[in-house]
């Protein structure tokens, strides 16, 4: 474990390679029933999730879950660890599932967490994890039950929760997030309106550099956009801009920068309708065209990044007449047109920006 420890406090990639060659050597070499397999897998198991935080290598999660598996089955029903054994592995299928959308991960995701919780009624950590997964059962299935119930699951976690632990600030984002979706399915002010307190919280709690603190920032702009979407105050959208300007200086190599790209353009362009200011307008633009230029082909935004960016050149068309803008506007529509499914919530707007087919 010596080398593991040597990593994690700085070490090099090859003390881990190395860290992880040994402890596979060694619970290889442990027949099934010797007391010190359970061991030697769970610390094989912790070397493994270290490895798969920094290369995101999906062999080593796969690795990870059949350890646990094998873990539970090692775990007297009695033992005191049982239920974070449990909960472990619901969550580590829970971010296979997020991985490669297996359903089956999910659902297994949440009995195995569901499973521990009856054994542990208190543990913030189990309670965090089922809140999670029930989020994610949520965005998959759309049922409102699933969403009451990851709140109030994460909202029992964080209650229990210290500000000094390090995985509060996660419960509260998480806890943040679920708010606004149930915001955006059912409408109630007051999630949106506590789903930004918490997520202030959440980033004040988050250490400066910490790679959580751009999930933090994304689910806050989000959460003062909806709120600006509904009462249309200036300042929700001058935070939402301001979240995500600071956002993309720290996503320099992140997956989900055409994301924020795009919210950002998207926003600037929300303002813009508002007061009119052709400078954002121009910004919108901007952003969306990076958006559209970094997501490769196949990203599954890349139809709404093309979409709102004929629509903001459309905007600026309106406002300046340049032949230039509409000439660009139309492909971008077409494009973002055929790439929407049918039933997209903003088709409608897109089609009538485009006009009737010819006859």
């Amino acid at each position: 474990m010596s080398l593991l420890q040597t990593f994690q406090h700085g070490g090099s990639r090859a003390e881990l390679d190395k860290a992880i060659a040994l402890l596979e050597t060694a619970t290889n070499l442990t027949p099934r029933g010797h007391l010190d397999r359970r061991h030697r897998i769970y610390h094989l198991g912790t070397a493994l999730s270290t490895r798969f935080e920094h290369l995101g290598a999906i062999k080593d999660l796969n690795h990870v879950i059949s350890l646990e598996e094998e873990l539970i089955t090692l775990t007297p029903l009695q033992h005191a660890n049982r239920p974070a054994v449990l909960s472990n592995l619901g969550a580590s299928l829970l971010l296979r599932f997020q991985l490669s959308g297996d359903v089956l991960d999910l659902d297994e995701a949440i009995r195995r967490i569901e499973d521990a919780l009856t054994l542990q009624t208190h543990d913030a950590a189990i309670l965090g994890n089922l809140g999670s997964a029930l989020m994610r059962q949520f965005e998959l299935r759309g049922e409102v039950a699933s969403i009451d119930k990851a709140i109030l699951r994460l909202k029992d976690a964080e209650r229990l929760m210290l500000d000094s632990q390090s995985d509060k600030s996660r419960v509260l984002s998480n806890l943040g997030a679920s708010l606004v979706k149930r915001f955006e399915r059912v409408g109630a002010i007051i999630d949106v309106n506590e789903a930004i307190l918490h997520l202030q919280s959440a980033i004040r709690l988050t250490p400066r550099g910490s790679p959580d603190m751009q999930t933090h920032r994304s689910h806050l702009g989000c959460s003062f956009l909806r709120r600006f979407e509904r009462l249309g105050n200036i300042s929700d959208i001058n935070e939402v801009i301001t979240n995500l300007e600071g956002l993309l200086r720290v996503s320099v190599d992140n997956p989900k920068k055409p994301d924020y790209l795009s919210n950002l353009g998207i926003s600037c362009w929300s303002r813009f309708n508002r007061n009119g200011d052709i400078t954002d307008v121009n910004r919108a633009i901007t952003y969306l065209e990076d958006a559209v230029n970094l997501a490769p082909r196949g990203h599954p935004g890349k139809s709404d990044y093309l979409s709102h960016l004929g629509v903001a050149l459309w905007s600026q068309f309106q406002r300046l007449g340049a032949v230039a803008d509409v000439d660009k506007a139309i492909p971008m529509l077409n494009d973002g047109v055929r790439l929407t499914p049918d039933n997209h919530p903003n088709m409608s707007r897109y089609l009538s920006i485009l006009g009737p087919p010819p006859s």
